[in-house]
């Protein structure tokens, strides 16, 4: 954490560590999310989100082919 003096009269509190990112949802996605991510063994919701972008930003950069993805899901 750090505290940042933008005048006399200002300052800006840095907190360092995760940020909070609100997402929206249709209730059929976040029911059919809830009913999964237990089974996958993920602790929470959050960290089953962040494993989801995680791996989405790993397909878009070409890290995991998608068809690699797609056999190891139907194995």
């Amino acid at each position: 954490m750090r505290v940042v003096y933008r005048d006399d009269r200002t300052m800006e509190l840095i907190l360092d560590g995760p940020r909070v990112v609100t997402v929206k949802m249709d209730e059929p996605l976040l029911r059919q999310m809830d009913s999964v991510w237990p089974k996958l063994g993920f602790k929470s919701r959050s960290e089953f989100i962040r494993f989801a972008v995680s791996l989405a930003i790993k397909i878009a950069n070409r890290r995991i082919k998608i068809e690699d993805l797609l056999n190891s899901l139907n194995t």
